[in-house]
């Protein structure tokens, strides 16, 4: 190791508050205190590596300074690419600096004449947000993202592919935030403050993911910079500034589980900055000897207010290197050559140190393909890992990149093309996966098993999936007994917003939506919010249940359908809504005048009654916080306001009620012969039209189990096998949009491309109609075995089920929820044909043509801005540049126009 200490790098005394070494390793950049202002200097690499540059007197040192900043630039740091250089400072400014494309020496303001700009390097984006002075700021893997911290409290996520747009602002620390860094591919970016807390936020939603507390919790005093940094594999987090048993610890933070359970010691005062080493390394081997196989590992740096520097190995428990009082003060900022073997120090005095490690003390460095191939076992099977800082995602003109790209699409090909040959061979019955057949493959499933048992004795087998090598043979179809659960039942009104009423007279729900049994009969009994109820049916006795039974199994195809009829009641009570509160109550028969007797309908919205009579008994009754109606004996159907108003002429249904719903101003009647009817009351059309369940029921013994209408009046029967279909209105199909024995959903993994664990969707239609099942997959995966094509293919199907069904709900979230996990699956197993079919149709055309097809919006959403939110999705695989770059390009055309 050498040690060199360049006294030409220096700010004229100033301190000197952070160094960067350029990606290509030719320069660096300082920021600190100039004389009346803040000061950046890009310095020569060369003179500082080599002893002659530094002699020779033709080799300009300092390559250029700016003083544009107003006070003390705290941080520099250059992006990935090597284009941008970014300062932060006192000022509250971040300066976003470009070289200039025109060569010549320019003098540096004030300085006489005496010193000369080599390059010109221009601010190209001021940016405006912080409310104090800038800490730190850091460049996303892939460059589509600029992070800053301030101590205003606040971290700000900027669109570097669009300055000055602010993506997010991260609001949660108590105190000044002085250190950032992001995980390798992006996926979380983490955060230091002087509130004795270092968090972890993820970048696809930029809400929190954890907050780690307990290694600082004995720090006292404060620390200039909190400077962390994320291991270059991505499994460790190394924080500034922790404490253990009241001695200065580097804390070493788990990515599994984000345990705090090692630390760097050994610094006698608080430490300031942790750098990792871009290299990951494997143990060097000696001459002559057996190459044994080494675990990999990683390099990192700490500086402290001690003025010393340690360099550690994570393979090893003492550090590789401790340099006691290197510097004056402390050591504030600390960069690694982009080999590995080259260090840069800068401290509070105003100099900088040069440390230069051999390959025998640090080690062999990993190839590019071994590096993913740890981030691939790290994050999953993803390819968007290769965010290499060397490879530029700007430089999309470069003949190697294009060669690397086709390179890639090639592999794809091979891969559909070796895909569509096992899928084909999975159809015949003697086919072979892998050089398996079918036959064998099933048996060994079998084998494999997992048996447990209950406390009381009884057998359990976990089911292993092993649908998708169906050979053609059709499963049977159980005939259910009927009970009475299995009668028409249903939850009406939002679907997109679903509370839970709490109601103390009625056992309490499970958040699954198993829809309870049929209503108490007792007058003024209010009921749970039929929000999440089943609103219609109502029985007297088992005697008409087994009549009911009857009427609802078909024994065969050829019998015409017929669905129970609710039985009239002399009274009863519905809760339609909680929020706000709606109770609905009827009394049939209360009064006779001039020989007809009448029935009496209530409403109570928040307090506020009305009622109003009806000349024939009400069968059953629904409501939303729009309208409310009821179904009356001969087939009659009355509509009125929430304030008691009648909003239409009765409506004659073409056969007796069977079950009825409301949800906002939609209406849905489902009639005894198996006829459902949709109107939208204020609009006064007619959604859907006397559509038969003929389709849905006919030829088995299934039942409708649960009914749920839309918020946008689609009607959606969840039957008895598990499988749910809607009414598609503007294609007159019934869509099958729900299997819970859906093969697909138990093999696909795309655990990878999921938001977090903890964000999954628990709100809309789709949400409520499949219950959990998005979650027995994951799970399933992990216990079956397939060749990765075929998981490919199953997760990619399933997928594109999600989004199409989604599609036909008209549920706008989860259509946007999983049109993203869908776009981060193909960017992660890099599908590039789908994913450009996807931009394409989001971006639709640049040029208006009065012949063009193109929707600018897809339910309610507008798809220019889906595909801005995609654009940092792409961005994090390079081989998708030249996509990135095309939709980026397009989309700032038409912002232009």
């Amino acid at each position: 190791m050498k040690l060199l200490k360049p006294t030409w790098v220096n700010h004229n005394g100033k301190p000197i508050f952070s160094v960067d070494i350029h990606p290509d390793g030719t320069k660096f950049a300082t920021g600190g205190q100039g004389q009346d202002s803040g000061k950046v200097v890009i310095w020569n690499m060369s003179p500082v590596l080599q002893e002659d540059d530094e002699k020779d007197e033709n080799i300009p040192k300092m390559l250029c300074q700016m003083d544009n900043h107003l006070a003390c630039v705290n941080c520099v740091r250059w992006s990935n690419s090597g284009m941008y250089l970014a300062s932060g400072g006192d000022d509250k400014l971040i300066m976003v600096w470009k070289r200039a494309t025109y060569i010549g020496p320019s003098t540096v303001f004030g300085s006489s004449g005496k010193l000369a700009n080599v390059e010109q390097w221009r601010c190209v984006s001021i940016l405006r947000n912080h409310s104090g002075d800038v800490m730190d700021v850091a460049w996303s893997p892939h460059d589509a993202w600029l992070a800053s911290c301030s101590v205003d409290n606040t971290v700000v996520i900027w669109n570097a592919v669009k300055f000055p747009e602010i993506l997010a602002t991260l609001r949660g620390h108590s105190g000044l935030v002085k250190g950032l860094t992001w995980d390798p591919v992006g996926k979380y970016i983490a955060s230091q403050a002087d509130d004795r807390s270092l968090k972890v936020w993820r970048t696809l939603d930029w809400q929190l993911e954890t907050s780690i507390t307990k290694p600082f919790d004995e720090c006292g005093g404060t620390t200039h910079v909190l400077r962390l940094s994320w291991s270059p594999d991505g499994h460790y987090l190394v924080s500034a500034h922790a404490m253990n048993n009241s001695g200065p610890t580097a804390q070493i933070i788990e990515r599994e589980g984000w345990k705090t359970n090692m630390d760097f010691v050994g610094h006698r005062k608080a430490v300031t900055v942790v750098k990792f080493n871009p290299k990951i390394f494997k143990k060097k081997q000696k001459n002559g000897s057996s190459a044994k196989p080494s675990c990999p590992y990683c390099c990192c740096a700490v500086g402290s207010k001690d003025r010393s520097l340690s360099v550690w190995l994570t393979c090893l428990k003492r550090p590789l290197v401790v340099i006691h009082e290197l510097f004056d003060k402390s050591i504030m900022d600390i960069s690694w050559t982009l080999n590995g073997l080259g260090i840069l120090v800068c401290s509070m005095d105003g100099s900088v140190a040069f440390l230069d490690f051999s390959q025998d003390e640090l080690g062999d460095p990993l190839s590019e393909e071994e590096k993913s191939r740890i981030h691939q076992s790290t994050y999953g099977k993803s390819l968007a890992i290769m965010t290499e800082a060397q490879l530029s995602t700007a430089v999309i003109e470069n003949p190697e990149m294009l060669k690397y790209q086709r390179r890639q699409q090639q592999q794809q090909l091979d891969q559909k093309s070796a895909a569509t040959r096992e899928m084909g061979s999975a159809t015949s019955v003697a086919g072979v996966v892998n050089g398996e057949s079918l036959e064998d493959i099933r048996k060994n499933l079998l084998k494999k098993q997992v048996e447990t048992r209950t406390a009381d004795g009884r057998r359990r087998i976990t089911p292993l999936c092993i649908a998708q090598l169906d050979t053609g043979l059709k499963e049977q179809n159980l005939v259910k007994e009927l009970r009475p659960r299995d009668l028409l039942e249903s939850s009406s009104d939002s679907d997109e917003k679903v509370p839970l009423a709490k109601a103390s007279s009625l056992s309490k729900r499970k958040l699954e939506l198993e829809v309870e049994t049929v209503e108490k009969k007792k007058k003024g009994r209010p009921r749970k919010d039929s929000r999440l109820m089943p609103v219609s049916l109502s029985v007297q006795s088992p005697a008409a249940l087994t009549a009911e039974k009857e009427a609802m199994c078909l024994s065969a195809p050829a019998l015409a359908l017929k669905l129970p009829i609710p039985s009239p009641q002399r009274a009863f009570t519905l809760q339609v809504s909680s929020d706000p509160s709606m109770y609905i109550e009827v009394e049939n028969e209360v009064t006779v005048v001039g020989g007809v007797k009448l029935s009496r309908l209530k409403c109570n919205r928040e307090g506020k009654e009305w009622e109003t009579v009806l000349t024939s008994r009400i069968l059953t009754a629904a409501g939303s916080c729009d309208v409310v109606c009821v179904a009356c004996e001969k087939r009659m159907l009355s509509v009125f306001s929430t304030c008691g108003r009648r909003l239409l002429s009765p409506i004659l249904l073409p056969s007796p009620i069977s079950t009825l719903h409301c949800t906002g101003s939609y209406v849905m009647a489902l009639t005894a012969a198996a006829t459902l009817s949709v109107w939208d009351v204020h609009r006064q059309v007619v959604v859907v039209k006397e559509e038969s369940l003929h389709s849905i029921l006919a030829g088995s013994d299934m039942t409708v189990s649960q009914i749920l209408l839309t918020q946008h009046g689609i009607p959606v029967m969840n039957l008895s096998d598990g499988k749910a279909y809607c009414f598609n209105p503007s294609l007159s199909t019934w869509n099958l949009v729900s299997d819970k024995q859906d093969s697909l959903a138990q093999c696909a993994d795309f655990r990878s491309s999921l938001p977090s664990q903890d964000a999954m969707l628990c709100s809309g239609p789709l949400a409520i109609i499949q219950g959990r099942t998005s979650n027995s997959g994951r799970q399933a995966a992990r216990l079956f075995s397939v060749p990765h094509v075929v998981q490919q293919e199953t997760t990619l199907a399933y997928l594109e089920n999600q989004v199409a069904a989604a599609l036909t709900l008209q549920s706008s979230h989860e259509y946007r929820h999983w049109l993203l996990v869908y776009a981060r699956y193909l960017v992660n197993e890099g599908f590039e044909y789908r994913l450009r079919e996807i931009c394409k149709d989001l971006l639709g055309p640049v040029h208006y043509s009065t012949g063009s097809q193109w929707e600018s919006t897809v339910v309610g959403l507008r798809k220019r801005e889906l595909l801005k939110e995609l654009l940092p999705v792409i961005g994090q695989n390079l081989r998708f540049q030249r996509l990135f770059t095309e939709c980026q390009e397009q989309l700032d055309i038409l912002r232009d126009k």
